[in-house]
């Protein structure tokens, strides 16, 4: 993956209620994401669709993500907000769906192109099968590079709004478009573990797939190889805050791929950075809880024991120093696609 510091993310930004509040709090993959790379030194922008003069407008602009915001066809659905209610159960949660904007079509998308830098990183994610999965190959055939995220596209509701998952068959089909997937086991829960296994190795065959597990860590397959990362483990009393962890963790590794050190590097990184958005911040919901940089730097300096304890080269790789790599370490490096 070569060099690249400007990134768009399509999908629906949502208003998420969570464990009983009626305060909107900013979710979405694409917002968690975003705030991701922007934390993290890119230019950060965001494809979606958002009543005209909501406030979470202002709110990423503040934050100096740029929107662009696709306009509405559907009059019906101009003062609508993609929303979830999630109550949350330690690492497990019911997510509901109580509205739901317009979709994003792949019309839409080839309109647009033309403002897409052809460097630019393509994140596709949506959060409830908004996007237009033919994207993908129509960004393939502007020869722009893609990553899918597919959350969205395993979700549907029940009649009270529930969501599960279920098989998206035209998945395989479709990441021949894409240049590696990133998703979770949580969104494969309609299979048990083995089948998981094999639905993972059988979608690598095509293109290098991430896939987190929880507290278990995260995991890359692609073709025979597979390289298993544990995860940076909480220390008990540190609070718990999942909701868009797996977004954060995508977003963090993608960013730690541009830098051409080996791939368990960049996973362990990726992780460690999740696992203070979730445990040891500054407590605050959504976007707004996720450490900045110089936070996440003060971490890794002040709790060194741990850090090397986890990964013996994440310290010298967050604060700058140099490290030594064997070659062997670059081994699961070669997947550009």
């Amino acid at each position: 993956m070569n060099e690249r510091k400007q990134v768009y993310l399509i999908g629906h930004v949502s208003q998420d209620l969570i464990d009983g509040s009626n305060i909107p709090v900013m979710g979405g993959a694409v917002a968690y994401m975003a705030r991701v790379f922007k934390i993290m030194g890119w230019d950060a922008r965001i494809i979606t669709k958002l009543p005209s003069n909501h406030q979470f407008l202002k709110e990423l602009n503040d934050l100096g993500i740029i929107v662009h915001n696709l306009p509405i066809s559907d009059d019906n659905k101009k003062v609508s907000m993609t929303t979830f209610e999630i109550n949350n159960w330690g690492e497990e949660r019911d997510i509901f769906l109580r509205d739901k904007q317009e979709d994003i079509s792949v019309d839409e998308i080839r309109k647009f192109s033309a403002n897409i830098s052809r460097d630019a990183l393509i994140v596709v994610a949506p959060v409830m099968d908004e996007v237009d999965i033919n994207i993908l190959p129509f960004l393939r055939s502007e020869g722009l590079y893609s990553v899918l995220c597919p959350q969205g596209v395993f979700r549907r509701t029940r009649e009270n709004g529930l969501i599960y998952h279920q098989r998206y068959s035209d998945l395989a089909w479709i990441l021949n478009y894409a240049n590696m997937a990133i998703f979770s086991r949580e969104d494969m829960d309609f299979y048990d573990r083995e089948s998981q296994d094999k639905y993972i190795k059988e979608l690598a065959r095509i293109k290098p797939v991430f896939v987190t597990d929880g507290s278990n860590g995260s995991e890359f397959f692609y073709q025979d190889e597979r390289i298993t990362v544990r995860a940076l483990s909480l220390k008990e009393g540190e609070r718990r805050k999942f909701i868009g962890a797996g977004d954060v963790f995508a977003a963090a590794l993608l960013h730690s791929m541009m830098r051409g050190k080996p791939l368990v590097l960049d996973m362990e990184f990726a992780s460690a950075y999740t696992t203070q958005k979730i445990g040891i911040n500054n407590g605050k919901e959504g976007i707004s809880g996720l450490p900045t940089i110089e936070e996440f730097e003060d971490f890794v300096r002040n709790d060194q024991e741990r850090i090397v304890d986890y990964a013996m080269l994440l310290l010298p790789y967050v604060l700058g120093r140099e490290a030594h790599y064997e070659p062997s370490d670059f081994s699961f490096r070669r997947i550009e696609t």
